[in-house]
């Protein structure tokens, strides 16, 4: 039996604690100092630079809407400044002292700079200013974050030096002052299946050699322990790399599956590509070659016979080369309508005014409606709708001119829209005609197709092209008989939705 050891005063674990703690938080203090001082001067260096992107990616668009007028859209260059990291305050004067401001600042600025603001002008004259833009920065949520970041830092380094100084305190005692009183006993036992158990000895003095002896015992034991976790660790992680390569393995299957799909979508659409385009060759080239034997036929007559023709044929003879010529431009443009809208760059979407696209088309087919003497009804007002106005102007003029052509003599043609209960805006064109028969409606959006192959009349292509449109804006297209003779001819588009605030320039409304 061991005899007492003698009280402690100065116990070593505290001691080393106690050290280690005051110099952690002597070297946490100096770093966190440098880092938020280095972090301080990058930031600032950072918001100062906002100065130069504001002149290199607002001006010029600053500068555009100025001289357009358009002062929604100069709010959103300001606010978008005033938006910028640092931005404090953004003012711009125009030359008639017209004053536009997003946010203010009360305290001294980090940084301000004026920006004039001009329009140049062809012919090398002398630019017109616009006003001037003055941008102020503002380093208070720099220096407020910073100094939260440092709390929040020298926190958690005091409570990891703090928990590191109790475990530090209790691994000292437990691996050094509990067992050197029984060192000897120990060397003499130790065997490799009882590596886990640490060193319990009673240290009766302080003594260099036992000290030494019990430092080699212990790293003895510890280069041991060491190996063994090495293996074991090397276990681990080979077991886990296998793993990790299961999971590639199944991932790299799926990225093929994945592509072996697309590849397979864009054979698909490859394939119908192709088949459009031989219908195409097959419709189109004898649409094109009655016309242009035509035109080649009277201009041959003109060129041999024009001073022996008297003036009533000539003329005519013009006119009709002037229709078969416009006839041809017509499929030409068809199919140039047609080709990009294969095309796979994204389409931006906007906010529709439905009541001036159709009056541009109705202004259009003016000739042909005068020359019918169609009947064309319309709403007051319409719902609104977002998409391409170019492309919905050509959907209702391909609806509206086919009412016309088959709507009865003359053609009394309705057009109206409504919201469906899907958020949806469905748009239709009815006309009174002879109707369409329930076989041939399968067939009026096929590409390259035409319910009476002997008419003069069409191409094949245009409700094509509207089906192409449709698609293309996300929604749909369709025919029906409508209610008491005659065919209804509809379209639907999204409806207005938050972020599709800008309408395109042809046709927004006035404000």
């Amino acid at each position: 039996m061991n005899p007492s050891v003698s009280p402690v005063s100065q116990p070593i674990g505290r001691r080393l604690a106690l050290a280690s703690v005051l110099i952690g938080l002597l070297c946490a203090l100096l770093i966190t100092a440098l880092q938020v001082q280095a972090r301080y001067a990058q930031q600032r260096a950072v918001l100062i630079n906002h100065l130069s992107d504001i002149e290199q990616v607002y001006l010029a668009g600053l500068e555009e809407a100025l001289w357009a007028v358009d002062l929604a859209r100069v709010e959103t260059q300001l606010k978008g400044i005033g938006a910028i990291e640092g931005v404090a305050e953004v003012v711009l004067e125009t030359p008639h002292g017209e004053r536009m401001q997003v946010g203010q600042l009360h305290d001294p600025p980090l940084a301000e700079r004026s920006f004039p603001l001009q329009r140049s002008l062809l012919g090398g004259s002398e630019p017109i200013a616009l006003g001037h833009l003055w941008v102020k920065l503002s380093d208070q949520r720099l220096r407020a974050g910073l100094v939260e970041e440092s709390i929040r830092i020298l926190l958690s380094v005091s409570m990891a030096l703090l928990a590191s100084a109790v475990l530090l305190a209790y691994l000292f005692r437990r691996w050094v002052t509990r067992h050197l009183q029984q060192m000897a006993d120990y060397a003499g036992r130790m065997q490799l299946d009882s590596l886990d158990q640490p060193l319990r000895l009673q240290r009766r003095e302080r003594s260099d050699e036992l000290g030494s002896v019990a430092q080699a015992l212990n790293q003895m034991r510890e280069r041991i322990g060491q190996l063994l976790t090495v293996e074991r660790r090397q276990a681990r992680e080979l077991a886990e790399h296998k793993d990790r390569l299961e999971d590639q393995v199944a991932e790299r299957t799926r990225a093929l599956q994945l592509q072996s799909e697309q590849l397979a979508r864009q054979t698909d659409e490859l394939r119908v590509q192709n088949r459009d385009l031989e219908a195409y060759a097959h419709t189109v080239a004898h649409d094109l070659k009655i016309p242009l034997t035509t035109v080649v036929g009277l201009a041959g007559l003109l060129s041999e016979m024009r001073d022996r023709l008297p003036e009533q044929q000539i003329g005519e003879s013009l006119q009709t080369i002037h229709r078969t010529s416009r006839k041809m431009a017509e499929i030409i443009d068809a199919l140039l309508t047609l080709a990009s809208l294969r095309s796979d760059r994204p389409v931006q979407p906007q906010a529709l005014d439905s009541g001036k696209i159709v009056n541009e088309c109705l202004s259009r087919l003016q000739p042909m409606i005068e020359r019918s003497g169609a009947s064309i009804s319309q709403p007051e007002s319409w719902p609104v709708a977002v998409g391409r106005a170019d492309w919905v102007e050509a959907v209702w003029t391909n609806y509206v001119s086919n009412a016309i052509k088959y709507g009865g003599k003359p053609p009394t043609i309705e057009l109206d829209a409504k919201q469906t209960a899907d958020g949806r805006v469905r748009f239709w064109v009815r006309d009174h005609g002879p109707g369409i028969t329930g076989d041939d409606y399968a067939k009026l959006f096929q590409p390259f197709s035409r319910l009476n192959p002997d008419s003069a009349e069409g191409h094949g292509i245009g409700l094509s092209i509207v089906a192409r449109i449709l698609t293309r804006l996300g929604g749909d297209a369709g025919a029906e008989p409508a209610e008491g003779g005659g065919c209804l001819f509809w379209f639907e588009l999204p409806g207005e939705e938050p972020e599709f605030g800008i309408r395109d320039s042809r046709f927004a409304k006035a404000d």
